[in-house]
């Protein structure tokens, strides 16, 4: 029997289906994606969140993008490489934060999925980007 991976629009969305006293499995990761024709490659900043359900072969998650790294060849491109991951890692860290808060045990970690499947994206509620500032800030 298949497992089903069920994903969530916002971070709040996944944590009303979650169970609380199990263990989510989160992390930041860099996901490669394939180079084009010339050389450029990027790679996605993403914070995963996911738990596995004891009662069936289901797994719920939710991932969201929060940064986006660009190399050529294995070179960094662009000037502001290091302030991308800072700022991936804050939000990171933000996100980390917000599952304690509501009781969560976390474990820095991603349930691995098929290659084949069409992950679905969302985003935290409570977390936007003040462009301004150039960072992530909880909503007031």
């Amino acid at each position: 029997m298949a497992t089903t991976y069920i994903g969530y629009p916002t971070l709040e969305a996944w944590a009303r289906s979650a169970d609380r006293g199990r263990p989510v499995y989160a992390s930041l990761v860099e996901e490669p994606q394939p180079p084009d024709p010339h050389g450029r490659q990027a790679v996605l900043l993403v914070v995963w969140v996911g738990q596995t359900q004891l009662s069936s072969l289901e797994v719920h998650y939710f991932r969201c993008r929060v940064g986006l790294l660009e190399y050529i060849g294995s070179t960094p491109f662009g000037n502001d490489h290091a302030e991308r991951k800072a700022r991936a890692e804050e939000a990171w860290g933000r996100i980390r934060s917000w599952l304690e808060e509501k009781g969560f045990f976390l474990r820095e970690g991603v349930i691995a999925y098929p290659k084949d499947l069409k992950l679905f994206e969302g985003w935290p509620e409570f977390l936007k980007y003040d462009k301004e500032q150039k960072r992530y800030v909880v909503r007031s």
